[in-house]
């Protein structure tokens, strides 16, 4: 059975479970969320409750040792963490995963300003070494012409989201989004994108039109990045 990921999560539920002397799994997998470089699944097996997280984009075991040391590190300062797993082999992956103990979050619980500034400071205060040099990007302030021609990228991107919705406000009566005898959504005698007797032409200006909204906050956020110089990636 494959335990790569990708592959459907009832197929390296147990592999994973085994690797990392979990126990047995009580059900699949549950799907709990995604971040930029993961996926995190629920695992409930016969010993507890963990989260799977399922990497996205590939790591070295090296990588994600220094990680684990500076997560050490700081839980032997006092900073509370979810337990990360090894595995009986004492590596952190295992085929592209890697294990927290579960933690469930409070509901209605905010986080406060405060409380984030004191656990911020409290992980600079760690001394933690670095293994290699620091990533220019993590330790050198943009500084003020760089926050400035961020904002512009920003301001610049979302005045090109705007244009786009206010063009398309006044649509013609057979576009699928308008409104009129061909409304689209709404009712008509030529709905477009719901039901009626001729919906293609109109749904699919409509589409093209949904598909242009939708990538244009992408745009702009990739635009931002890249001017920003942001990393793809980083051990996590």
């Amino acid at each position: 059975m494959s335990e790569s990921p990708g592959a459907p999560a009832e197929t390296w539920s147990a592999a994973v479970a085994s690797a990392y002397d979990l126990g047995r799994p009580l059900r699949p997998p549950v799907y709990a969320a995604r971040g930029e470089l993961g996926r995190i699944w629920r695992l409930d097996t016969d010993t507890g409750t963990w989260a799977v997280k399922e990497l996205l984009v590939p790591v070295e075991e090296h990588e994600v040792r220094a990680d684990l040391a500076f997560q050490r590190a700081a839980a032997k300062a006092g900073i509370r963490l979810p337990e990360l797993r090894v595995t009986t082999r004492g590596a952190v992956l295992h085929g592209g995963f890697r294990v927290y103990a579960w933690v469930d979050l409070v509901d209605g619980d905010v986080v406060t300003g405060r409380e984030l500034g004191a656990v911020t400071a409290h992980l600079h205060r760690i001394g933690h070494p670095a293994e290699g040099p620091v990533v220019p990007w993590f330790a050198e302030p943009l500084g003020r012409t760089r926050w400035e021609s961020l904002l512009k990228a920003a301001t610049d991107a979302a005045r090109e989201a705007g244009a786009l919705l206010t063009a398309d406000a006044d649509l013609d009566t057979n576009t699928g989004l308008g409104t009129g005898t061909n409304a689209g959504p709404g009712t008509g005698r030529d709905p477009g994108l719901g039901t009626g007797t001729d919906p293609g032409l109109g749904a699919t200006r409509a589409w093209t039109r949904v598909r242009s909204w939708a990538w244009a906050p992408m745009r702009a956020w990739t635009r931002v990045r890249s001017w920003a110089q942001m990393p793809d990636r980083g051990p996590m």
